[in-house]
């Protein structure tokens, strides 16, 4: 599930901002209390490591896709593909690795659960048979 896109003043910009957790973002920004660090890809992609830092300190971030364009493009072109048509994903995003890992838990314990069900089912079909001789 997502939510639609909106747009928001910020609290805090900062480009190629250091933060204390050796963690360099292409873009920091603050906006409604919420810290996002933004990465753009323009001639390569965010690397598993970083990820793994970002995953390690709980920090949100996302990709912008910045690859496709043109090098020579317009500000208006650059400004209409950041806000609104590049490709973005979530490098990470701690609610939806709650979420991901709750998921997995129910999944786990659906089949646990089931494979209780299917026990006693046998247990009863085993004590049934039993029983008639």
């Amino acid at each position: 599930m997502t939510k639609p896109s909106l747009e928001v003043d910020t609290e805090f910009l900062r480009l190629e901002y250091n933060d204390p957790k050796t963690i360099i973002p292409d873009l920091y920004v603050r906006a409604h209390s919420y810290d996002l660090f933004v990465e753009v890809a323009v001639t390569h992609f965010a690397h598993d490591a970083k990820i793994r830092r970002l995953r390690e300190h709980k920090i949100h971030a996302a990709e912008i896709d910045l690859s496709k364009l043109p090098r020579d493009s317009l500000r208006v072109a650059i400004v209409e593909a950041v806000l609104k048509t590049a490709r973005r994903r979530r490098l990470f995003n701690p609610s939806i690795d709650a979420a991901r890992a709750q998921q997995d838990a129910d999944e786990i314990a659906w089949q646990e659960e089931r494979d209780r069900g299917h026990a006693a089912t046998a247990d009863g079909a085993r004590q049934a048979r039993r029983g008639a001789f």
